[in-house]
Formats: C-alpha cells, sequence, structure tokens
C-alpha cells in the first residue's frame, strides 16, 4: 500500500496551460507499506500509523494492489502498467479472460484527505 502526497496550489484558470494539465508534478509516494507494517486493534482491524509534518497545502491518498514491486507485465517498481488489451472474437472467451485477469491484479484508490495550512503570525499567542 502505498501513502501518496502532492502539492495543492488552488484553482487553475481556464485555457492556461495548467488548467489543461492531465497530471501533478509534485504528486509523489510518500510511504510504502506492506502487511508487516499492519497492527491488528483491539477490534480485529489492521491499521498502519505515520506521521507527517504539515507545513503547506497537500493532500495524501491511498493506493494499494495484491501485487508485488517488479512483477512482469504488470508493474515497474510499484507503479501499475496499462492492461493489455483482449482481442478474442467469442465474447465468453473474452469476458473469461478479461476477468482472470482483473481477478490476480487487484488495484484500490482511495478518496484524498486535503490538508490547508494557514500562515500563522509569530507574533501571535495563541
Amino acid at each position: 500500500m502505498d501513502l501518496i502526497s502532492g502539492e495543492v496550489t488552488g484553482k487553475a484558470v481556464p485555457g492556461t496551460p495548467a488548467y489543461n494539465k492531465a497530471t501533478n508534478d509534485t504528486a509523489k509516494v510518500v510511504k510504502r507499506f506492506t502487511s508487516k507494517d499492519w497492527k491488528t486493534d483491539g477490534d480485529g482491524f489492521h491499521t498502519i500509523t505515520y506521521k507527517v509534518k504539515a507545513n503547506k497545502n497537500q493532500y495524501f491518498r491511498l493506493r494499494g494492489t495484491n501485487l508485488g514491486v517488479n512483477v512482469s507485465g504488470e508493474t515497474i517498481d510499484g507503479e501499475p502498467l496499462i492492461d493489455t488489451k483482449t482481442e478474442n472474437e467469442d465474447n465468453e472467451t473474452r469476458f473469461s479472460e478479461i476477468n482472470k485477469r482483473n481477478y490476480k491484479d487487484l488495484w484500490f484508490y482511495s478518496n484524498p484527505i486535503f490538508i490547508s495550512v494557514e500562515e500563522r503570525n509569530h507574533d501571535d499567542k495563541h
């Protein structure tokens, strides 16, 4: 499971290159966890604790898979590869091939959690 973070810089103006950009260049894997990092709490839930310093507007999200970091045709350095197209003409066979592929290559993605940091005046005693 990967903890991913990226900066949030505000709204991009329509018609600008920033508005049409499909990626966030600041997004990165902050930490990769495996089952060795899980702790089981009193209710039987597996938990992971990881502390970060919130010093800028950013988001965090999770991504996980049942695959290893470098699985031929599936992942490179933990990043997912595009699935190969199944072109079998027989629908039953084609859907069977797709299902086999999908169930051996499982991923999940969480919704992001956004962090907003307010600047404080250093003279502020509160």
